[in-house]
């Protein structure tokens, strides 16, 4: 089928949202984009994120079972206006293990953190820094490829062998993992999350099937938008 399913009985549901998307399809701002097969997440997403950055500045990515605060998309389309070459951060995403529904204490503690690890769960790049990306799988291409990072030379032996191991599978948001490593820089991510998986201990999901892990504390995301701290 040019639709994509993984298998024939899955072509009803696919066509179930083909439908959906026509009733929205008419509006000039949204457009959907249907695979002729099934590309599989890496590839797909890889594509997708490559397509978009080539007709616009960035791009900010959400998964299906992830759900984001209100201020979301206005909180990653701010810090990704800032971005520039020079800047120590490649990306910025909304997940946190802490939540708060409490407003006082979102507007103390919520800021803008660097994390030396990128997260998956809704983010976004501009098109500049997306030309990093590369997929390198060859554990002697790595080497070299990594070998002036300064954040990679300080994880010890064992946890470059893990990461090592990682890359050689190719998966998207671990080669975007080695694109940080590469390039020295880090993922922004606020204090208090703003997005939050839905996706956990449901039949319907890929990777998320097993119980929401124990150190998500709390359910749900916070409704105060980060900020920069002072310096």
């Amino acid at each position: 089928s040019r639709y994509g399913p993984r298998k024939l009985e899955d072509l009803r549901w696919i066509l179930k949202i083909h439908e959906i998307a026509n009733i929205y399809s008419s509006q000039s701002n949204i457009r959907f984009v249907f695979r002729k097969k099934n590309l599989g997440c890496s590839e797909n997403l890889v594509s997708a994120v490559t397509e978009v950055c080539a007709l616009h500045d960035g791009v900010i990515v959400v998964e299906d079972d992830v759900s984001i605060s209100p201020q979301f998309l206005k909180a990653l389309s701010e810090v990704l206006d800032s971005w520039n070459p020079s800047s120590d951060w490649l990306t910025v995403g909304g997940f946190s293990p802490f939540v708060t529904k409490s407003k006082l204490a979102g507007k103390m503690l919520n800021v803008w953190r660097k994390s030396n690890y990128f997260s998956a769960w809704g983010w976004g790049v501009t098109s500049e820094a997306w030309d990093n990306y590369l997929v390198v799988t060859n554990q002697k291409m790595l080497s070299r490829y990594l070998r002036n990072s300064e954040k990679w030379r300080s994880l010890n032996m064992r946890k470059q062998k893990i990461w090592l191991k990682r890359f050689e599978r190719g998966i998207w948001d671990f080669q975007v993992q080695m694109m940080h490593f590469a390039t020295d820089k880090y993922c922004l991510l606020p204090t208090l999350r703003i997005i939050d998986n839905e996706g956990f201990d449901s039949e319907r999901s890929t990777h998320t099937r097993h119980k929401r892990p124990w150190n998500f504390f709390g359910n749900g995301y916070s409704t105060v938008m980060p900020k920069y701290p002072n310096k």
